[in-house]
């Protein structure tokens, strides 16, 4: 009996040590999603410059924008949604939540544990036309 509360005790220890407030990783593919924690910059529009800020505590910021991320595993339907032909390689997506008061979702590119890109698709309507289409942007740390 003791032995069950002092493992008890240690795994609560480890959670208050390390804490709880990181990043979401729903999948236990790949590397650890703090790896996707930093700032990163527009690659489709090279004159863009609004930088993404993905930080540990689980949070985005891009302009005045701002909400939650998670990592998951990329799904079939993921692929279908995102108006890709699935490829080689993503095995991971990066999820904002509160994006274009909404949601953006999109493949993250990685190789021997390193990030390179991350995707974000997401529907755009625009407000005088009200014609929506997708957007697909891609972005690249700094």
């Amino acid at each position: 009996m003791l032995k069950k509360i002092f493992i008890c005790i240690v795994f609560l220890g480890l959670i208050i040590v390390n804490g709880c407030g990181n990043v979401s990783n729903t999948t236990s593919a790949g590397t650890s999603s703090d790896s996707v924690v930093g700032t990163w910059r527009n690659l489709s529009t090279p004159s863009s410059t609004t930088r993404l800020i993905l930080d540990s505590s689980g949070t985005w910021a891009f302009d005045t924008s701002s909400g939650t991320l998670t990592i998951s595993s990329i799904e079939a339907s993921d692929w279908t949604s995102w108006g890709i032909n699935a490829y080689d390689g993503p095995t991971r997506k990066l999820i904002l939540t509160g994006w274009n008061k909404t949601e953006s979702s999109g493949p993250i590119e990685e190789s021997g544990g390193t990030i390179n890109y991350i995707w974000l698709v997401y529907l755009y309507t625009d407000p005088d036309t009200k014609v929506t289409s997708t957007v697909q942007v891609k972005y690249g740390r700094i």
